[in-house]
């Protein structure tokens, strides 16, 4: 629905009305973003009669930040293994801090052990504040896994599951005053991935093939990502506003110099 504003000037023998048009849903424009996913990494101890130790390490930082200049919530959940488990939100500014975790497997000959890596982001921010700045809201996670073979003979077998993928469902508003969008980006050595949108909901999985890395006694494998989840909405002035008010001008400046005249 529109509503109307009427604006009325008298002079001597002049009287103009001007009607604006503005929208009755101006003031609020949201997105919100969600994504989660996981990734299983198996390690085989490929001897038949040692057994095998495995050092698995995770250092990172995690981050959830809202903008001053709208309402919003962004949350963070990530787990490694059983030893690190991890939630952070905030409903305004940045919060922002350091992680790490390290521990021993040990794998009995023949045997496996899966080591599990999950995550969860949500972001959500609305802006009710018309030709204001841009609202945002994310939410981040940079870490980098290591696992070493410490084992004094046996050799390991590293593999990605191929379990990874990351399901992002993401939607925003599009008003006459300002647009919502959201996105998903992940980086895994030097990879990216990005999904987006600007209205509506996406649903995108990112997936990897199975891999597998031998590791002999002494060898290290690891492995960086960055996974954010993020919203931004942009509030712009009302274009029929702007049009309503230049039109009048455009109507009164000719009864001006009439009136001047006379």
């Amino acid at each position: 629905m529109w509503s109307s504003f009427v604006s009325r000037m008298t002079w001597p023998a002049v009287v103009t009305t001007l009607y604006f048009a503005i929208p009755a849903n101006a003031g609020l424009i949201t997105a919100a973003a969600e994504s989660s996913g996981a990734a299983t990494n198996r390690l085989l101890n490929t001897s038949a009669t040692d057994t095998a130790t495995v050092l698995a390490s995770m250092s990172g930082a995690v981050t959830v930040s809202v903008a001053p200049s709208g309402i919003g919530f962004a949350s963070l959940d990530f787990n490694f293994g059983t030893t690190l488990t991890l939630h952070r939100e905030t409903s305004a500014g940045t919060l922002s801090e350091p992680f790490s975790t390290l521990f021993t497997l040990t794998i009995a000959p023949g045997d496996y052990v899966d080591v599990l890596t999950s995550a969860a982001h949500h972001a959500e921010v609305a802006s009710n504040i018309p030709g204001g700045p841009a609202a945002q809201a994310f939410a981040q996670t940079d870490f980098t896994v290591m696992f070493t073979n410490i084992s004094p003979s046996a050799v390991i077998t590293l593999g990605n599951m191929g379990s990874a993928g990351y399901d992002l469902s993401v939607s925003g508003s599009n008003t006459a005053v300002g647009t919502g969008s959201a996105f998903f980006e992940q980086v895994i050595e030097g990879l990216t991935f990005r999904r987006e949108i600007h209205d509506g909901v996406l649903t995108g999985p990112i997936s990897f093939p199975p891999s597998q890395f031998p590791l002999s006694p002494g060898e290290s494998f690891h492995s960086h990502g960055v996974l954010t989840t993020g919203v931004t909405v942009v509030p712009e002035p009302s274009n029929l506003l702007l049009i309503g008010f230049l039109s009048g001008f455009v109507l009164l400046c000719p009864c001006f110099r009439r009136f001047e005249k006379h």
